[in-house]
């Protein structure tokens, strides 16, 4: 009806800048041959789909996966997800990325190995941007990052803001990316990262209940897997699983979570002092899923 009394684009109040902006775009870089269907919030949500870059995001966590995935969806970008380092190898064999978002630490391949084996299968011919993505923060780290043949290196939790600028050093492109505000939350969670979920909560609220949903699974799993790890002795497993905690956690605003699980990695003590950690983690971590739960509505 729309399109048969004259109109060539629609959009529904509330009508946001962005997508009025993009509409007006659309519309005037068309050629008025070229206007056979109405041009409407999701068609130029499309255009700007199609225009942009085609990312990798190499992640073992699913949380961290998913989150990363939805934060570059949220800047307009293709997303595919590899789950570790010979995945993401056979992944760049198969499709020309603009760029790889690398973990460090995985299963199988971890990241630097899987760099070392990317740049060898590239040669001179070509050179994908690979910025590593890693919990820790050192000299050392970002050293051996570098010197593995990645490109660039930022820290756990990734803020959109710094993603953007290294993503602008790589790939050529213009970007009316909305990012999030800082908000005031819960106590028990990082107040700008829970503004950036909030955010994505906005775009996808489905999408973000199941992530936070998840996250609350495998968190409660994790830590009765420290327990376990703990009453056998088990050191090399507190380390492991800690390390994986503690990224996840700092991705879904649980910043206090994720500085116990460090206190966990870096220096688990005799017996004693390591349940002691375990059980402050377990403390946090019902704070935590209580301000989730009042934050988003879990699904899955």
């Amino acid at each position: 009806m729309a399109r048969a009394a004259g109109i060539e684009a629609f959009l529904s109040k509330p009508v946001r800048q962005s997508a009025l902006f993009g509409g007006l775009a659309t519309l005037m870089g068309s050629a008025p041959t070229d206007r056979g269907h109405l041009i409407t919030a999701h068609t130029v949500a499309e255009a700007k789909r199609g225009a942009r870059a085609h990312l990798l995001v190499v992640e073992d966590n699913i949380v961290n996966q998913k989150v990363a995935a939805r934060t570059l969806e949220s800047m307009g970008y293709r997303v595919d997800v590899a789950a570790n380092g010979a995945e993401a190898v056979e992944a760049l064999r198969r499709v020309p990325y603009a760029a790889v978002l690398m973990d460090c630490q995985m299963p199988e391949m971890d990241g630097y190995e899987a760099t070392s084996v990317i740049r060898r299968q590239e040669g001179d011919a070509s050179h994908t941007p690979i910025i590593a993505m890693t919990a820790g923060a050192s000299t050392d780290d970002e050293r051996r990052c570098l010197e593995a043949g990645m490109d660039a290196y930022v820290s756990k939790p990734v803020w959109p803001e710094k993603l953007a600028d290294l993503l602008d050093r790589f790939i050529p492109k213009g970007t009316d990316a909305k990012l999030p505000t800082a908000a005031k939350g819960d106590a028990a969670l990082d107040p700008k990262t829970l503004a950036f979920l909030k955010e994505l909560g906005e775009r996808d609220a489905d999408g973000t209940g199941e992530m936070v949903g998840i996250f609350l699974r495998d968190a409660r799993s994790r830590i009765d897997t420290l327990w376990e790890a703990s009453a056998a002795g088990d050191a090399a497993t507190v380390l492991q699983v800690a390390h994986s905690l503690k990224g996840s956690s700092a991705s879904l605003a649980a910043k206090a979570m994720a500085t116990l699980c460090a206190e966990l990695e870096n220096s688990p003590g005799d017996q004693r002092s390591l349940d002691a950690t375990i059980d402050r983690l377990e403390e946090e971590f019902v704070r935590v899923s209580a301000a989730l739960r009042e934050s988003f509505t879990i699904t899955g």
